[in-house]
């Protein structure tokens, strides 16, 4: 009976020596919180914390551990701690590497001049809509709109480098792989000060990969036109014929012209596309059909030119 009543009068003064709780608490305002205390077998220990002022987020915290209270430092490390439904606020710093998982992005992501660096692997990027894939806005009311930047940082360019490239991959019926489009910027001079360069497109035909033409920086256009430069037939005559008249059935029968395809495959109406390959090979052909005509030309004027002297 008498530790009860020594219990009691010892509990009355703690509660007598400590501030009420106030409810309303502000920034910066002291907290008291009541004592609590634990009996060790001989005494009664106080246990639990006095006062703190919570000012910022890096106050400290105040948090149970193997069962006792103990203060955490803002600035303390959580290590294979769970945070869930959290709120991130202020200014994030990490040491060390930091590994996301797959998230959900709610906003932006501002690189604040600051690069992706996917080290020696590829940055990949995929979805699953309909004619859907990487847009870049650019919202400068400038004249100038958005670029693409490719550096080819190399410590000893050469020639017959490739500055870069963009490929165009497909599927094939057996569900391989195959490279349907790929453009080239390749080096012809490195030579500084009058360096040169071209551009190679290369498509499929027939089932291989194929140089269909390239562009030099001079201006120059280099076509495929195959192995069949010439033709040997007497059509320069129905090629002038077909032009002067404007036939187009002719034109098309002899493929000069084509019939204009838009991105759907869809013919369009009354126009046409011109096959300079078609044409370069009749060209040349009429030029070699009209050799003869030519050489009995020249052989009258040295004749004419003799006569003269």
């Amino acid at each position: 009976m008498k530790r009860i009543i020594i219990l009691i009068l010892f509990l009355l003064l703690s509660l007598l020596s400590c501030s009420p709780i106030d409810t309303a608490i502000q920034q910066g305002q002291p907290v008291y919180i009541y004592p609590l205390y634990s009996w060790n077998g001989t005494a009664w220990q106080q246990v639990g914390f006095g006062s703190s002022n919570f000012t910022t987020e890096t106050d400290p915290i105040y948090t149970l551990a193997s069962g006792n209270i103990v203060t955490l430092a803002g600035t303390q490390e959580l290590d294979n701690k769970t945070v869930d439904a959290a709120v991130l606020k202020g200014t994030f710093t990490a040491s060390g590497v930091v590994s996301w998982p797959a998230f959900t992005q709610t906003g932006n992501i501002k690189t604040n001049n600051n690069y992706f660096d996917a080290e020696a692997n590829g940055f990949y990027f995929t979805n699953t809509g309909n004619e859907k894939g990487i847009q870049f806005y650019n919202v400068n009311n400038s004249d100038r709109g958005g670029r693409f930047y490719f550096l080819h940082n190399s410590s000893s360019p050469a020639t017959n480098d490739w500055v870069g490239y963009f490929e165009q991959n497909g599927k094939k019926t057996n569900g391989t792989e195959y490279n349907a489009a790929l453009t080239i910027t390749k080096v012809i001079d490195i030579t500084a000060g009058s360096e040169d360069t071209a551009i190679y497109y290369y498509l499929v035909s027939g089932g291989s990969q194929n140089l269909a033409m390239y562009l030099e920086g001079d201006g120059t256009l280099y076509l495929d036109v195959g192995t069949s430069i010439f033709d040997d037939k007497d059509d320069a005559m129905v090629l002038k014929k077909a032009i002067s008249l404007g036939d187009k059935t002719e034109l098309l029968s002899m493929k000069i012209l084509t019939p204009k395809i838009d991105k759907n495959g869809n013919i369009v109406k009354d126009e046409y596309m011109m096959s300079q390959k078609d044409i370069i090979r009749l060209l040349a052909g009429a030029a070699y059909q009209n050799r003869d005509k030519i050489d009995a030309l020249e052989k009258r004027i040295s004749e004419l030119e003799a006569r003269l002297k």
